[in-house]
């Protein structure tokens, strides 16, 4: 299952190059987003 909470294209393509790099094989939640402009990056396995 992938849930993608992506603002713009770009931060889906840096979700997809975590997948890849994190070698995932399940995704549950992935969310890549500003708040008070500090990146933020989580994702569950």
């Amino acid at each position: 299952m992938f849930l993608f909470i992506c603002m713009t294209n770009l931060q889906l393509l840096i979700a997809r190059s975590i997948i890849e790099k994190e070698q995932l094989k399940k995704v549950d939640v992935l969310f890549i987003g500003d708040v008070d402009n500090v990146k933020n990056q989580y994702y569950l396995k």
